[in-house]
């Protein structure tokens, strides 16, 4: 499993906490999709 920081930059996870700091629980889900959502791409795209 990949984690956070192997698949977003950091620029990226500052960009979506800035979008969605006023919800935590909210931020934390979207952080996780993207990365879920990274990770399958790199995965696809190692085939």
């Amino acid at each position: 499993m990949a984690l956070l920081w192997d698949v977003m930059s950091s620029a990226d996870v500052i960009s979506i906490i800035k979008d969605t700091v006023k919800e935590p629980g909210v931020c934390s889900q979207l952080l996780a999709t993207e990365a879920s959502d990274e990770a399958a791409e790199i995965k696809l795209l190692s085939m």
